[in-house]
């Protein structure tokens, strides 16, 4: 097992716990280096079964990964629907079941289904409460489902938690104007980007790249990787490709990914005449993810809802430029005609102009995809860290 240095001396013990084993292995795992580093005993829970955004193999890595650096895990059956009612009380139980068992001081929980259960049961069994709130469900431009289902529930189990983490402006504003009753509410990239791993490459290279992938040196490379789900709406950008098509002939979009709407973009491609124009590659292994980023021109988005989005954060570091609805998250990384262009959600012309003007001018993108490399830093998993080391000492020391 590697050997990492003690901070602390604890006999304290702390419970990760995420819906899904996938939000362990991308947002949770500088985290517990860093609890490992202050000398806290730390546990994993979550789903490794059911409901994850990469591969089996990859789940079995993670597995591998914290056993080697003596993290125990455990399976919790959380299941994505928030309203399957009989499968929360059940992961309920086997959580309060296992805060019996082990004695943990603090839980930190993540996802909306994973705080709602692991706040309750941190609560009644006495534990401290840490929550990252990777974005609220309810939010400006939300439909009225949303406020009604999940905003009370927020509200209410806000007095559940010790310290609520917020990652963008709009949520941490929502928390305070409506009174939520934690502890404490902050706001904080409490992930980052480890920009190291990422960066810019020169012409030569973004050459070989596009070589490797099966690209023209004058192809105009669109990308966007993420679950293919309603939240990300890859159907807006496969539709506007084929009007883009008529004044861009060489135009590419890329999207890495799988999810539940990946055989509906498909035949959506067929549909509008750009079967040949999408690239969906599937799950990406980290390495070639970065590459395919290096290899493209401007990172595009149409989500309809963010929290803080690790992709645009990549492609930031990446040095790429986006064009990106005007949303939560998305304000919070691109400052507006400087790392790029933030268009009205869902308004086909104003994104088809925002891609057609970078297209027309590689200055622009030059600078505003050097803009974007500096502004990451802001940004990165250094700072979160640092912010993160704060969170705990104050509830574990």
């Amino acid at each position: 097992m590697q050997e990492i240095q003690v901070e602390y001396r604890s006999m304290k013990k702390i419970l990760i716990l995420a819906s899904a084993a996938s939000m362990v292995e991308q947002f949770n795992m500088h985290n517990i280096n860093l609890l490992l580093e202050m000398g806290v005993q730390t546990d994993v829970a979550a789903n490794f079964r059911k409901g994850n955004t990469c591969t089996d193999r990859e789940i079995d890595a993670l597995k591998t990964e914290l056993e080697e650096k003596g993290v125990a895990w455990h399976q919790i059956d959380f299941d994505r629907n928030a309203l399957n009612l009989p499968a929360c009380i059940r992961a309920y139980r086997q959580v309060a079941a296992l805060l019996k068992e082990n004695q943990y001081a603090v839980i930190h929980c993540h996802s909306p289904i994973g705080g709602a259960v692991g706040r309750a049961a941190g609560h009644f069994k006495g534990k401290k409460v840490i929550y990252t709130a990777h974005g609220f469900h309810f939010f400006k431009g939300a439909g009225i489902i949303n406020w009604l289902l999940y905003f009370p529930v927020e509200k209410f189990l806000a007095g559940f938690t010790d310290i609520l983490i917020t990652m963008n402006r709009e949520d941490f504003q929502n928390a305070e104007k409506f009174c939520f009753k934690a502890g404490k509410i902050t706001c904080f990239e409490p992930v980052g980007v480890n920009i190291h791993k990422y960066g810019a490459v020169d012409g030569k290279i973004k050459r070989k790249l596009r070589e490797k992938y099966g690209f023209h040196q004058d192809d105009f490379i669109l990308i966007f990787p993420g679950e293919f789900n309603h939240r990300k709406n890859q159907d807006f950008l496969i539709r506007t490709l084929a009007f883009l098509k008529k004044s861009i002939a060489s135009v590419h979009l890329v999207l890495p990914g799988k999810g539940k709407y990946l055989e509906k973009c498909r035949k959506l491609a067929v549909k509008h005449g750009v079967w040949e124009n999408v690239h969906f590659t599937g799950f990406c292994p980290f390495g070639e993810l970065v590459e395919r980023y290096q290899a493209s021109d401007l990172f595009v988005s149409a989500s309809r809802q963010e929290g803080l989005p690790k992709n645009l954060k990549e492609a930031m570091a990446c040095g790429l430029p986006a064009a990106v609805s005007d949303i939560r998250g998305n304000q919070d990384l691109i400052v507006d005609k400087k790392g790029g262009f933030l268009y009205a959600a869902g308004n086909e012309n104003d994104y088809a102009s925002a891609v057609l003007e970078l297209y027309k001018n590689t200055d622009a993108r030059y600078k505003m995809g050097a803009y974007n490399l500096k502004r990451i830093q802001k940004f990165s998993t250094q700072r979160a860290v640092e912010k993160m080391r704060a969170v705990y000492r104050e509830c574990l020391f």
